[in-house]
Parts: C-alpha cells; sequence; structure tokens
C-alpha cells in the first residue's frame, strides 16, 4: 500500500506521451527485493536545455530585475518563431529562466548568465535548436541541447545502470487499473523520487530477477528444408533461472 516504503531494483527505463495535452511520462520497470515486478510512472520531470543570455538579450544586465524581464521577453520571441515555423498556434516553449553557471566548454573562471530553456515535450527540443542556429546564427551555442531526454532524467536524479529506487511511504500512489502484467505498478512526483548510488555497498545487492530461457526449433517435414508457410515451430525446453 501507499502507507509503505517500495525498493526496487530498475532494469528499464523509457518514456512516453501521455495525458490531454500529451505531456512526457517517464517509465520504469523493475523487481522488488521481495520478487515482485514493479512499474512505476514518473511525473513533472520536464526537457530543457541552455543557451547564452548574450545570445539574445541585448539589454543591460546591472539592472534589478534584468532575469524576469529579458525571461518574458524571450519566451514569447521563441514561442512566436516557433508557432510561425510550424503554422500552427501550440506552445512549445513552457517557461525560460536565467542561471548563472560555468560552462566546461570555453571555460572561464566567472560564470556566465543562460537561459534555461523548458519545453513541453522532449521532441521540441532539436526544433527549437535548430530555429535559434537559424535566427541568432553561429553565436547560438546551446547546451546540453544533444542529451536524450530519458539520460538527462537519470543524470538529474543520479539514476545508474541497474539502480535501486526508493518510493518514500505517502509520497506514491497505487495505480487502479494496472497497463502491464506486473504485481505493483505506481506514479510519484520526479521530485519525490528516491535513487541510490550504484557504489553504495548498502544498495549494491541484486533483485531476485526471474529469467526464464527457452529454446525453439523448426519442425520440418523429413528430407526438406524448413518452410515458414507450412512447417511449425516448436519449443523444445524452457528453464527458470533465479538471480540474486
Amino acid at each position: 500500500t501507499e502507507t509503505h516504503t517500495v525498493n526496487f531494483q530498475q532494469m528499464e527505463i523509457q518514456y512516453v506521451m501521455a495525458g490531454e495535452p500529451p505531456r512526457p511520462v517517464i517509465k520504469m520497470y523493475g523487481c522488488s527485493d521481495e520478487g515482485y515486478s514493479v512499474a512505476l510512472s514518473v511525473h513533472n520531470f520536464e526537457p530543457y536545455f541552455y543557451l547564452p543570455c548574450a545570445c539574445w538579450w541585448t539589454g543591460s544586465t546591472g539592472e534589478e530585475g534584468w532575469e524576469a524581464v529579458a525571461s518574458e521577453a524571450f519566451l514569447h520571441w521563441l514561442n512566436k518563431r516557433m508557432r510561425e515555423k510550424a503554422a500552427n498556434d501550440e506552445s512549445v516553449v513552457r517557461r525560460v529562466s536565467v542561471e548563472r553557471l560555468t560552462p566546461i566548454m570555453h571555460y572561464t573562471e566567472q560564470p556566465s548568465d543562460f537561459f534555461k530553456i523548458v519545453m513541453f515535450s522532449p521532441k521540441k527540443v532539436a526544433p527549437a535548436r535548430t530555429l535559434l542556429e537559424q535566427e541568432l546564427g553561429e553565436q547560438a551555442l546551446t547546451y546540453e541541447s544533444n542529451i536524450l531526454y530519458v539520460l538527462r532524467f537519470m543524470v538529474d536524479h543520479g539514476i545508474g545502470g541497474a539502480s535501486w529506487i526508493q518510493l518514500p511511504a505517502g509520497r506514491y500512489r497505487m495505480v487502479d487499473q494496472f497497463e502491464c502484467a506486473v504485481s505493483l505498478e505506481c506514479e510519484i512526483d520526479c521530485r519525490d523520487l528516491v535513487s541510490h548510488r550504484v557504489d553504495d555497498e548498502a544498495w549494491s545487492h541484486i533483485a531476485p530477477l526471474r529469467v526464464l530461457s527457452f529454446d525453439i526449433e523448426c519442425a520440418s517435414r523429413p528430407g526438406s528444408f524448413p518452410d515458414p508457410l507450412v512447417d511449425p515451430v516448436i519449443q523444445i525446453a524452457n528453464y527458470v533461472t533465479v538471480q540474486g
């Protein structure tokens, strides 16, 4: 139940577009300590990338509150240009803010001002990057715009391959109608998700993963080469093992 903490070792991560209007939802699949199969939907993780403010903003950066003014102006400009490019009324940029960051590329000791551009859909990141390059020229050097959405999620949450995920009691919700054949199906806000490092000895064990191996053969007619239209494919063996 939602009153108990759930720990599971994730084995696969992907994302789907769900809801109306469609929004990205992270899907995680794995196995709990008790051997239950788990499917988890993670909501509200937003795709984003960065652009140096100097590429577009020509106003002063010394006045108080310039960040909000610049962010709002850039948001309206980018959404307007994206709508014109796509010939529809859909807004693709969710919001823009200003952050002071120190990039590794063109490194300087002093941090620089960057627009953090948050999109509604991961699929709109590449078109937005292309538009900025076309509109602003060579100076439009975007940062982290080529990182895949799922990888971005894993990096931001410190999730490694086959790492353990924790759903704190009271912070997740059980799904009433299962979408897949699992023992537990839950959903959680990305800000409530807890991930454990893969090099943490306390979380270095393996969940009891059940692995089904099977062997198939084609039962061809005597003296003839198998024909997929008439010769059946049969299973000659299957074997279940438990890892962990």
